[in-house]
């Protein structure tokens, strides 16, 4: 019987799932403390998957670092993205590459209510920076999404997501983590155009990074690895912490 945790499970979750599951005694869907996890190696530490909505694991994640487990999640950041459409037959109609580029910044609206929780000391988060495939079905009427969400209705419903490829994985867990997300040669004091300058000379950096330069910097100085010094004109000018 499949396990009520895996029912609307995508592929792209799954092979993520079994990838980081491969240690002897490591066990998938394990109930633990009233919740359900996705990995519990044989040291009884813990490996959430989670493809969206981090915030929603909090409640799980505190649970096991008052238990002393170490805990982390693997967060997959879709960079490149192949949109397939099917008709209900499963014939392909269309395939092609989605214009929005994802980048790792665009991780900070996933954390951002879940500052407290970045910093502390059994806890790491791990990005996937990858490629992927979204499966979609053609339908014969504009509808709603699944989960409700859609400011207009479509007329496809996604079905699936697929691992493609990972390109890079980054591991976040300690101060200098975070702040190596920095631009090179920053100023001592700087705002957040200092930043969203720096983002838009450097060209391995997109549009996604120069977007997310604020909600960073909101969650560095939460965390307190900057911090507020004062205002230039209309700018708040931060510098690192000590």
């Amino acid at each position: 019987m499949k396990n009520i945790n895996t029912y609307n499970e995508s592929s792209l979750h799954l092979t993520l799932k079994k990838l980081y599951s491969l240690n002897e005694g490591d066990r998938t869907e394990v109930v633990l403390d009233g919740h359900i996890y996705d990995i519990v190696t044989k040291d009884q530490d813990v490996i959430e998957i989670q493809t969206k909505n981090i915030y929603s694991l909090k409640e799980k994640i505190l649970n096991s670092l008052s238990k002393d487990r170490n805990v982390k999640i693997v967060h997959p950041i879709p960079c490149i993205k192949i949109i397939q459409t099917k008709d209900k037959e499963g014939n392909i109609i269309s395939c092609r590459k989605s214009p929005k580029k994802l980048s790792i910044y665009s991780v900070f609206n996933e954390i951002k209510s879940f500052f407290p929780i970045l910093l502390m000391e059994n806890f790491c988060l791990e990005l996937i920076i990858c490629e992927i495939t979204e499966e979609r079905v053609r339908t014969e009427e504009k509808e709603q999404s699944k989960n409700k969400r859609r400011r207009f209705k479509k007329n496809w419903q996604i079905v699936n997501k697929k691992l493609d490829k990972i390109i890079e994985t980054k591991t976040f867990k300690t101060r200098q983590d975070y702040l190596s997300l920095l631009p090179e040669n920053l100023p001592a004091e700087f705002c957040v155009n200092d930043i969203k300058n720096a983002f838009k000379i450097d060209k391995t950096k997109n549009a996604d990074c120069i977007k997310n330069a604020n909600i960073m910097i909101w969650t560095f100085s939460k965390i307190g690895i900057i911090e507020f010094i004062g205002k230039k004109g209309n700018s708040k000018i931060y510098r690192l912490s000590k």
